[in-house]
């Protein structure tokens, strides 16, 4: 899980991403993805960004669960994303490094693995 001040994020085998209310566990929201949610979550302001095993990164508004944005990778993405300078970094088992844009979504760059 990924605490704020006020909120506590986490991914499930159930497909969904949870926010809870950090002072009594409470259901904020859940949000389903296409497939089970390995990575931790980061939050970044009002972003909570975390990957699935359906191959997408979710962005969404920490707030109120909604999307306001996800990106396709190669493959399943189990590696818990970073933000740093308005961007996420992360990582898929297409053995790729991505780097997208925080506010968009749109990728900047990705770098493969050398054999």
């Amino acid at each position: 899980p990924t605490a704020t001040g006020t909120s506590v994020y986490f991914g499930s085998d159930d497909q969904k991403i949870y926010g809870l209310s950090s002072s009594n566990g409470a259901l904020l929201w859940s949000y389903t993805t296409g497939g089970n949610v390995k990575s931790s979550p980061t939050v970044v302001g009002n972003l909570v960004c975390a990957g699935s095993d359906d191959d997408k990164l979710y962005a969404l508004n920490g707030s109120t669960g909604a999307l306001d944005w996800s990106y396709t990778a190669g493959n399943k993405i189990r590696s818990s994303p970073v933000v740093s300078g308005g961007i996420v970094y992360f990582g898929s088992n297409d053995k790729k490094l991505y780097a997208l844009n925080a506010t968009t979504g749109a990728l900047i760059w990705s770098l493969s693995r050398a054999e």
